[in-house]
């Protein structure tokens, strides 16, 4: 069987925001926002314009920063009190997250507009889920993915380069991901094959971030605009959502797993560890090494790690890393699929290889 999932509309364009009322009124009169507080005050004015001028309704909802299940059912108690069209959910992955969660719950359409390239959050029809203490607490799935995406560029842009630089990270491990799927012919999450068409988009994602990526994130340091920084954008938010969606997920994403359970590595974004278990899959499955060269450059010139120790990971090393990787990696695991023949301790080697590699890289 082969399925295929995706947000309904994705729009990108600078300054989006300003014109946000238009996009918003096929979906309805009334819309509920949820954000936190600073962001809603920087952006309150350009929103409130554009909808007393296309004639809709809004009111506000705070988001508190924190993806928990009773974050989601905070925001959708107040969706069910309310006669809301839609929610706009507006921030960074955990927000984005947060907003689908609700929506789902509130029976409302989920509409998105991201203000990082930090991951591919915004588009995915699943959520990343914490404790309100912040340690992971699962993963929750939804029927659908959200109905719209409104991307304004310029507002990615204007933010901290670190989060693209961690959106490069995520949007790494898209494709090789993808081919461990593709080549040994193991159906993704969702129990689709993996066909042609998905690993052609995971693969393009790929070849995106090779040739653009030191040129968006120079644009992005500068907080301007350009095709490059368009086209990395587009590859951070939607491929990358496109590809692990209809690619599958594999070990970049199971060994950022592993390494988020350890207290002193658990604030790094998400895409830095990513892409730093990106390295470590191919090392895993000893790839060509020009290949593994590539990436190692890629991951040095724009500033992923590439060793344990920038991770924040330095004492008994092998003792932690052994550990959560048995416990997260189990046997079957859907979401971390393992190459044919290769162990939790093929793995554990692998890390420790390319974290190896890496330090000898570094000198």
């Amino acid at each position: 069987m082969y399925i295929i999932k995706s947000p309904s509309t994705y729009k990108q364009a600078p300054n989006l925001l300003m014109e946000i009322g238009v996009h918003l009124k096929p979906y309805g009169t009334s819309f509920l926002f949820l954000a936190e507080p600073m962001l809603w005050d920087m952006t309150k004015e350009s929103i409130i314009q554009s909808f007393v001028k296309e004639g809709l309704c809004w009111e506000y909802e705070e988001f508190e920063n924190k993806c928990s299940f009773p974050a989601m059912e905070k925001a959708a108690a107040r969706l069910k009190a309310g006669r809301f069209d839609g929610l706009v959910t507006m921030g960074g992955g955990k927000a984005c997250d947060t907003g689908k969660g609700a929506a789902y719950r509130g029976g409302v359409t989920s509409i998105i507009i991201p203000t990082s390239a930090a991951s591919d959050a915004p588009c995915s029809g699943s959520a990343v889920v914490f404790t309100p203490e912040g340690m992971p607490d699962g993963m929750e799935r939804y029927p659908s993915n959200p109905a719209l995406i409104l991307v304004d560029s310029q507002l990615i842009a204007n933010a901290p380069a670190i989060y693209l630089i961690a959106g490069m990270g995520d949007a790494l491990s898209t494709f090789f991901e993808a081919r461990v799927h593709y080549n040994y012919k193991m159906p993704t999450q969702r129990g689709s094959d993996v066909r042609l068409s998905s690993y052609s988009l995971a693969e393009a994602c790929n070849n995106i971030l090779m040739r653009y990526g030191r040129e968006a994130l120079a644009a992005a340091r500068r907080h301007e605009v350009n095709e490059a920084l368009e086209l990395v954008i587009e590859a951070n938010i939607y491929l990358s959502c496109f590809g692990f969606e209809n690619g599958g997920l594999s070990l970049a994403h199971g060994v950022q797993e592993a390494i988020s359970f350890i207290p002193e590595c658990s604030q790094l974004l998400h895409g830095m560890r990513v892409g730093f278990g990106t390295l470590c899959l191919l090392v895993l499955e000893d790839r060509d090494q020009a290949e593994i060269e590539e990436i190692f450059a890629f991951c040095m010139d724009i500033g992923l790690p590439i060793t344990l120790e920038e991770q924040n990971l330095v004492d008994d090393v092998e003792g932690k890393l052994r550990q959560v990787l048995r416990q997260t990696i189990t046997p079957g695991h859907p979401a971390f699929v393992m190459p044919p023949d290769k162990t939790v301790e093929d793995l554990f080697q692998a890390v420790l290889k390319t974290d190896s590699i890496g330090r000898s890289l570094k000198k």
